[in-house]
């Protein structure tokens, strides 16, 4: 009897035990590829004994796919994407109240505008993760090439005859710096100015479009500057530093270019909305904005961390402040149009990419 009695204690404590496990909250996020510090979803997970399943995608564009057809309780996303999901309906409006913490006063003046006036749309949908712009990744072993880039600036990508170019396989992105290094509005459906871009990207003569892989086209001197996301060029900086690689390339930050916030945006279809906004506000601690800025090599919104990230991780070995600093008088924002206006842009750079290679 006492054996059965033991037995019977022995089984419930599993079950027990197994109903425990089962009952573990489980933070399902979604984010764009290695664009996170992943010791920091430990310390959330063992914070607040939970379980983060975590998954990553390569474009906003499959981003949009995962989310439209999966629960995820957590997106990171640009903001052209945030006003889609936002006009898709796929989204809901942040309770700041839920958000231990948050203050924007933190944050740079000219974030604060951009977020007030031209982003304005989508304002009440999403806290902001990081923000960054396009710069010029460039060869420091190629005689005059410094001096060319910093002459002619953003045009130096689109009027090349003499150097190696590279350009970012993106639609939004390639067809928008060619409408302004024209002069024209980067969101610009005119088809005439569109007509002009095309034809500017069509005679650049590049000689690939890339991605992700531009930096290291240019590490491994295959190509001698492209345009690129500016934490592209720290990302490659530690990569090469790690594999003790002689460091022959810098970056610079054209006055016109594109610059971008983006942010964490709470999917409708969520699990688990009340463990989203614990971890948005973990995530938007002070040491831990810090330690994920380091990892990923882009500028935080919050001028303090902004500046400890030069005082405490040693940026100004990496990298002028002014070039990581995202703004500049001739900033511009990328907006999503409409679906039109995507597809349109998508089919076109199609077309561009075939005249090239003819």
């Amino acid at each position: 009897m006492f054996k059965k009695s033991l037995m019977l204690l022995s089984l419930l404590f599993i079950i027990f035990t197994l109903s425990s496990c089962a009952k573990k909250e489980e933070l399902y996020v979604i984010n764009l590829g290695d664009y996170i510090n992943e010791e920091l979803l430990y310390a959330f997970e063992e914070k607040y004994n939970c379980s983060v399943i975590y998954e990553e995608r390569s474009t906003n564009e499959e981003l949009y796919q995962r989310i439209t057809h999966e629960s995820y309780d957590v997106a990171i996303v640009e903001e052209y994407l945030i006003d889609k999901l936002r006009q898709d309906d796929l989204i809901l409006k942040i309770d700041y109240s839920k958000l231990e913490g948050y203050s924007e006063k933190s944050y740079f003046s000219d974030a604060l505008t951009l977020m007030n006036t031209e982003l304005s749309n989508i304002k009440d949908y999403y806290i902001p993760y990081f923000w960054g712009t396009f710069g010029i990744m460039y060869r420091t072993d190629k005689d005059g090439l410094k001096e060319y880039i910093e002459e002619h600036s953003l045009e130096s990508v689109f009027i090349n005859n003499q150097y190696k170019v590279g350009m970012y396989n993106s639609a939004r992105f390639s067809i928008s710096m060619a409408l302004l290094s024209l002069g024209y509005d980067v969101n610009s459906f005119n088809m005439n100015e569109l007509k002009e871009a095309e034809d500017l990207l069509t005679n650049a003569h590049f000689e690939a479009w890339g991605d992700d892989n531009l930096k290291q086209l240019i590490a491994n001197d295959s190509l001698d500057y492209a345009l690129v996301y500016s934490g592209d060029y720290i990302d490659q900086y530690y990569k090469s530093s790690v594999d003790n690689q002689e460091i022959k390339y810098s970056y610079y930050k054209p006055n016109k270019t594109i610059v971008w916030v983006d942010g964490y945006v709470i999917p409708k279809n969520n699990r688990n909305e009340s463990l989203a906004y614990k971890f948005i506000t973990f995530m938007n601690e002070a040491d831990n904005i810090l330690s994920n800025g380091s990892y990923v090599g882009y500028a935080p919104l919050n001028e303090t961390i902004f500046d400890r990230l030069f005082s405490e991780c040693d940026y100004s070995s990496l990298i002028d402040r002014n070039d990581f600093y995202p703004y500049t008088n001739e900033s511009r924002v990328l907006k999503y149009v409409s679906d039109e206006h995507y597809n349109y842009l998508n089919d076109l750079l199609d077309e561009i990419k075939n005249k090239s290679r003819k």
